[in-house]
């Protein structure tokens, strides 16, 4: 495959197991494909869009993600704390990114719209504006998470600590505000 892709739409393609390292793609879009294992090494997406792709297990090392859309993806297990933050600029929606990492990083760019987030780490991120709507956080990890103005009140399963976070500003509807109180073994009746 050629290292650099313009205007160029991928329909039902599999890129699995796939060394597809310091490429270039702007203005593509992409359907149905499968990533799954696919090594992005070096990688920039520039004004992409991923409709319904499997991206699971896949290595995100120094990928540049730059206004870049996910709708109705899977991307299971992925480390996002090794992306190229530079212009960093991306967004899901209705995708399923259980038991992925975002350690660490800045997102305060990054939109989550109904998308299932169980067993996620967002240890030591920047998370602040971040609209969590109608997202399931189930077993997420929040530990010196930056939630600062952080939008909560359509996610469920959440469970953060108020004392280990930044919660300053932090939205929440009296429905899922019990997830600030589960560490503290509090009984509420």
């Amino acid at each position: 495959m050629s290292s650099n892709h313009y205007e160029k739409e991928f329909k039902r393609e599999v890129f699995s197991n796939e060394q597809l390292r310091n490429q270039t793609f702007e203005c593509c879009t992409f359907k149905n494909c499968s990533f799954i294992n696919a090594d992005f090494y070096g990688t920039i997406f520039e004004d992409c869009d991923f409709d319904t792709c499997d991206f699971s297990q896949a290595k995100l090392h120094e990928i540049a993600l730059r206004n870049v859309k996910f709708v109705s993806c899977k991307m299971i297990g992925l480390t996002f704390e090794s992306i190229n933050p530079f212009r960093s600029k991306f967004g899901f929606e209705k995708t399923i990114l259980d038991y992925s990492s975002f350690y660490n990083l800045a997102l305060t760019t990054v939109t989550f719209s109904e998308c299932s987030q169980i067993g996620c780490d967002f240890s030591g991120a920047n998370l602040s504006k971040v609209n969590f709507k109608e997202s399931i956080l189930t077993d997420a990890v929040f530990n010196q998470t930056n939630l600062t103005d952080t939008d909560f009140r359509t996610a469920q399963g959440f469970r953060i600590n108020p004392i280990l976070n930044k919660l300053k500003g932090a939205k929440f509807v009296k429905e899922n505000v019990l997830g600030l109180l589960l560490d503290f073994n509090i009984k509420i009746e």
